[in-house]
């Protein structure tokens, strides 16, 4: 009987153990359709695809408000949270509860600080916007008074270009015309439902906002449970040596995010308090609302000077155009200082990119998703970039191939017979070695071919 038990319980080991590679084949053949499929959308079903991708995240828009939200304040959480468990431990014992009390206070803190700054924003831009459209509507209608008076006082000319003026004066007049009597009217009713859903989408924005903050207070709370959850999923989807390199692979994109985004903010705010001072010492209008019109957009990579440059120029050009021409002047100088020294030490190396592949990803994914294409993209560029060159170099690895790139600047080909790489100049010597012995070998031939025909006569 205990023979008999035995083999069973030996059958039923050989019968689950010849079931795993049955099991790892389909699990491989459902990858393969997935990808597939994936592929195929992404080729003939993209703009789909993005509109499925863009619809999701609008619903989920608070969620992701909140998650990022608590990505960017977790530095500062953990900043006070360091400080509090100090300061706790020297009157409490209770280690659990210190830690409770020092991560809500923490959170607390980090919220009022966010807080405070937009407050700090909204207080700096919406006083001197207001008086900005002000005085644009006192000075406008001067401006363009002027600007008339001068046309025409230029139009009553006889010269070919006074003609061209009149012509587009007359022109220019008679389409206003009928653009108000043909179009405008007719385009009022639409214009009111456009203002009508911006409006409702201004005000479910906000309300997206406050409810990402208090998503954002909970992901903070329970950010560890968060990990540990994601960790014991990882590892019960991936073998473990897989779930080691996906991890890894997640740190670094952690890394990546962090060391960006954070830099980016301490960059934009050296640029703005700059660029402030300088317009501030040099008397320029406007100087308090363009420097946080251009330290805020200096936070999407490469582009975000010269687009915070635009508005900027525009509201000093209504003051004076010659101020307008002296500040472009001034970011291109700010912009190659912040481009040469500021960024490389805030930031370092903290994406791995080139400044092509900077330049590729903003426009890639700006081109795709917009405004946050080009704030996200470089930082999910350098992942692609990251895992990409992962793959390239274990392929290498088992090849026995280089993994540096500096080694395949002087590679030619690959050897087909022992399997290694063919250098330009070890090319070069070969063909040389080969062409002196085949020049040899018809020297050595011409001359015995001489030697018979003496022979011969």
């Amino acid at each position: 009987m205990e023979t008999e038990k035995k083999e069973t319980e030996e059958q039923k080991r050989k019968r689950i153990w010849d079931i795993r590679p049955y099991l790892a084949m389909g699990a491989t053949a459902v990858l393969v359709v997935l990808v597939c499929i994936i592929i195929f959308f992404l080729l003939f079903r993209f703009g789909e695809l993005a509109d499925g991708v863009r619809a999701l995240g609008k619903i989920l828009q608070a969620i992701l408000i909140g998650a990022v939200l608590a990505y960017v304040l977790n530095p500062v959480m953990m900043f006070f949270e360091r400080r509090l468990q100090k300061a706790f431990r020297k009157r409490m014992r209770d280690e659990k509860r210190i830690r409770k009390l020092s991560r809500s206070i923490a959170i607390a803190g980090a919220e009022l600080v966010f807080l405070g700054v937009i407050v700090a924003l909204l207080s700096m831009i919406i006083p001197q916007l207001i008086i900005s459209v002000e005085q644009l509507v006192v000075t406008l209608p001067e401006q363009i008074q002027g600007l008339m008076d001068r046309m025409q006082a230029f139009s009553r000319g006889n010269s070919p270009q006074a003609e061209l003026v009149r012509q587009l004066i007359t022109n220019g007049t008679s389409y206003l015309e009928n653009w108000i009597r043909n179009d405008f009217l007719s385009q009022a009713q639409e214009l009111m439902s456009y203002i009508t859903s911006g409006v409702v989408g201004v005000v479910k924005t906000i309300f997206n906002i406050i409810v990402g903050i208090i998503v954002s207070v909970y992901i903070l709370m329970k950010k560890e449970t968060f990990i540990s959850q994601l960790k014991k999923l990882v590892y019960t989807i991936f073998p473990p040596r897989a779930g080691n390199h996906v991890m890894e692979v997640l740190r670094k994109s952690d890394d990546i995010f962090g060391g960006f985004f954070i830099g980016e903010i301490i960059d934009a705010i050296i640029i703005g308090l700059l660029c402030f001072g300088v317009l501030y010492i040099g008397r320029f209008p406007y100087a308090l609302l363009v420097s946080v019109i251009v330290g805020v957009t200096n936070i999407i990579p490469f582009f975000g000077p010269f687009l915070g440059a635009i508005p900027g120029a525009i509201l000093i050009c209504l003051e004076s155009p010659i101020h307008a021409l002296y500040f472009l002047i001034i970011i291109l100088i700010i912009q190659q200082l912040d481009g040469n020294v500021i960024k490389p030490k805030v930031l370092g190396d903290s994406t791995g990119l080139s400044p092509f592949w900077v330049i590729f990803s903003i426009l890639l994914f700006g081109g795709i998703f917009g405004f946050l294409g080009m704030l996200f993209g470089v930082p999910v560029f350098a992942i692609i970039y990251y895992l990409i060159k992962r793959i390239a170099e274990h392929f290498l690895r088992k090849r026995g191939l280089p993994e540096k790139t500096a080694d395949y600047l002087d590679f030619h080909y690959m050897d087909v017979e022992n399997g290694k790489p063919v250098f330009y100049e070890e090319d070069r010597e070969n063909r040389h070695v080969k062409k002196s012995e085949e020049s040899g070998g018809k020297l050595k031939k011409l001359f015995i071919k001489w030697k018979q025909n003496v022979k011969n006569k």
